[in-house]
């Protein structure tokens, strides 16, 4: 039964299922590759550029064409309530595993209100930990554009 905001759970539960979770399979895939590629090797380097430009372009195609859609429709047709139990929903299945590049990208791509949001079900223990994420992510997506800098990587 739908909620009065227009959205009911079982329509909630339904962003995880079909496309969606052939997506996260193919990036678990692409971490599992970039957590096992060669960092030391100079001469494996190609592996460690592909994997991680294979996760890169999952990411940028999720931010794309996933969040800016998502969100508005979201906010639009959702009660308060359902939103907080989706919202719980995704922070509890959310792999913590690289959770800081995920404050990260979504830094990149929203507002301070729109990070608040996604950030607000997160327990407290680890919403106190936000700021050092984001600098941490920060860290490393620049050292990611300072490294691709004057060459071209493609996959």
């Amino acid at each position: 039964m739908p909620e009065p905001g227009g959205v009911s759970s079982v329509d909630v539960s339904a962003f995880g299922t079909a496309a969606g979770t052939l997506r996260l399979d193919a990036l678990d895939t692409a971490l599992d590759a970039l957590a096992v590629a060669p960092v030391q090797n100079t001469e494996e380097r190609a592996v460690l550029i592909a994997a991680a430009v294979a996760v890169r372009d999952l990411v940028h195609t999720h931010l794309a064409h996933e969040e800016p859609l998502l969100f508005p429709a979201l906010a639009a047709h959702m009660s308060d309530e359902v939103w907080s139990e989706f919202s719980r929903t995704v922070i509890a299945s959310a792999p913590p595993v690289g959770a800081h590049l995920n404050i990260g990208f979504f830094e990149q791509v929203s507002t301070p209100a729109e990070l608040a949001v996604v950030t607000a079900h997160l327990p407290q223990g680890v919403l106190d930990l936000v700021p050092a994420m984001r600098e941490q992510a920060r860290a490393i997506l620049n050292s990611l554009k300072a490294t691709d800098r004057g060459r071209i990587v493609t996959a």
